[in-house]
């Protein structure tokens, strides 16, 4: 009593100086502990509080074999709970140390504060570790198993395959608290420091030498791997590796892993092949433009297309020399820019202005116009079409046009689809 009276002391007098609500890490939320039976076992958690907060009570609780509460501080009183009496001892500002800890003790620990923060408002905040305690070696059954596994496994730091030896089965949620060792054939030793599914593993160095490998937990490892007793000597599991058999497993690693490489190959060439046939069709539909120029002078009625029979560009098949019209082949948005140049008729007395423009389906949507002969002058436009709609040059309306064919041209392109 005189000990929980020190503790309880120092909690009081501990708590005040702290700034800032804080859960250190000495002990993680949900982190696993292991001990061996008849050890102790201390869970060191501690909790700060910031000055304008308040801590009214902290409650510690067990959950496995049963459902209790161990202990409970509050009013500056620490009191255990009948079941833990003379067991479970407060330290730090949130910590429970347990004395010879057994089997039994196996289960989730958790801590509960509650008090109010800076606003007033009450407000509970919890941790658990889970707690596993043995009383021989952790594993499966009792026993140390040496295995070869059957595959083999790919080292990244060398990208080869390796046979794989494997110790355990051992029950530690994570890593175990100690280390096996590994001897190899012609005596020499390592130590293991990989371990995945509750086993440690060693792989085998290329060429695979057989012979016997052993699996061991050193003397000095045996109170951490709560070996009965502590025996002074150590716990051993071996294996015969037969390295043609070996050599086989890497092998068929080796061929599983390149037919799996293939497949990626296949499915990525398969992608690639869509990507393509996509990207040809949005070329070959998407990409629409056109250039056509006049060869020669001549006279066009107003409501005659220009023949502008000289074509140097037809993406999309769009626009008849013939003609003189451009079929919509792609709905979407257009641009069209014509140019031209009137000029005299040798046989004609009177000179002509521009008077043209480029019409869809009848109707002008941009006017070339010039008062002065043989002056060039252009126009341009950017129009939403569709399909079955067409697009050509022509005189204005009332209009008879002598126009200059190599200075004249009509050009356009899709912008973007509709």
């Amino acid at each position: 009593m005189v000990i929980l009276r020190v503790l309880c002391l120092v909690f009081l007098t501990f708590l005040p100086g702290y700034t800032a609500l804080t859960w250190s890490d000495d002990l993680k939320d949900g982190q696993p502990v292991y001990a061996c039976a008849g050890a102790n076992l201390l869970l060191p958690w501690n909790v700060s509080k910031a000055t304008t907060e308040g801590i009214e009570d902290i409650k510690w609780f067990y959950s496995g074999r049963s459902q209790e509460m161990i202990a409970i501080f509050a009013n500056g009183n620490f009191l255990s709970m009948p079941s833990y009496a003379d067991r479970v001892l407060h330290v730090t500002t949130g910590g429970l140390y347990l004395r010879h800890v057994q089997v039994s003790d196996t289960g989730n620990y958790s801590i509960e504060v509650s008090g109010h923060d800076a606003s007033g408002a009450f407000v509970t905040h919890r941790h658990t570790a889970v707690v596993r305690v043995g009383d021989s070696l952790m594993t499966t059954d009792g026993d140390l198993h040496v295995r070869e596994e059957v595959k083999a496994m790919l080292d990244n730091s060398d990208q080869q395959f390796h046979v794989v030896l494997s110790c355990g089965t051992f029950t530690y949620l994570t890593y175990p608290p100690f280390e096996v060792e590994w001897t190899h054939p012609d005596g020499s030793q390592e130590n293991s420091s990989t371990y995945n599914d509750g086993k440690f593993q060693l792989l085998l160095a290329n060429p695979i030498k057989g012979g016997n490998y052993s699996c061991r937990i050193p003397a000095h490892s045996a109170a951490a791997a709560c070996l009965p007793g502590h025996t002074p000597k150590p716990v051993v599991a071996g294996i015969s590796v037969d390295s043609m058999e070996g050599r086989l497993t890497v092998m068929e690693a080796q061929q599983s892993a390149l037919k799996e490489d293939n497949s990626g190959l296949k499915i990525k060439l398969s992608d690639l092949r869509t990507e393509f046939s996509d990207y040809k069709n949005d070329t070959e539909n998407g990409h629409v433009s056109f250039y056509a120029r006049g060869s020669s002078s001549t006279t066009i009625t107003y409501a005659q297309p220009f023949p502008l029979p000289t074509v140097s560009i037809n993406q999309g098949n769009g626009y008849t020399a013939s003609t003189g019209k451009f079929a919509v082949p792609v709905n979407g948005i257009y641009f069209f820019a014509a140019t031209m140049s009137s000029g005299q008729s040798s046989t004609a007395s009177n000179t002509y202005r521009t008077n043209a423009g480029v019409v869809v389906d009848g109707t002008m949507v941009c006017t070339i116009q010039s008062p002065v002969n043989g002056e060039v002058g252009s126009c341009q436009a950017v129009v939403e079409l569709h399909v079955g709609q067409s697009a050509w040059l022509r005189c204005g309306n009332n209009y008879n046009c002598y126009f200059n064919g190599p200075v004249t041209s009509f050009t356009g392109f899709l912008i973007s689809q509709a």
